[in-house]
């Protein structure tokens, strides 16, 4: 299986290089990644830097090269929950935009891009 790791900070990234055996860097477009292997697996981790579009132009470099099966992205965010706290996983089932507002277009919610459903839920693999 090929899997894809995408990290944001350079903190991140410790982590991944700390405990796997680098086989090798890999540039895939402007993105150099760590490419690792563990039992059949391939890894590609790279650095995208913070933000959606670092993260989503990354990971297409990637895509563009390989075939990949199974996508992570790490990262930070805020909750307003009492029951998640530092240092918790949380697992989305659904995404939407917090940074558009295009109620003036038309019927739509706030996080909505015109013609666009307001939430993307997440595929089963």
């Amino acid at each position: 299986m090929k899997i894809a790791i995408i990290v944001p900070m350079a903190e991140e990234r410790e982590y991944y290089v700390d405990n796997f055996t680098l086989d090798q860097k890999v540039k895939r477009g402007p993105v150099e990644f760590d490419h690792f292997t563990y039992g059949q697996n391939e890894i590609f981790m790279g650095l995208s830097g913070i933000g959606k579009v670092q993260a989503a132009m990354a990971l297409t470099s990637l895509l563009a090269t390989e075939k990949i099966d199974l996508i992570f992205i790490s990262g930070s965010a805020g909750s307003l929950s009492n029951t998640v706290n530092v240092g918790d996983l949380i697992v989305a089932s659904e995404f939407a935009y917090h940074d558009v507002f295009a109620t003036n277009a038309g019927d739509y919610v706030i996080g909505q891009l015109p013609s666009e459903p307001s939430r993307y839920e997440m595929m089963n693999p």
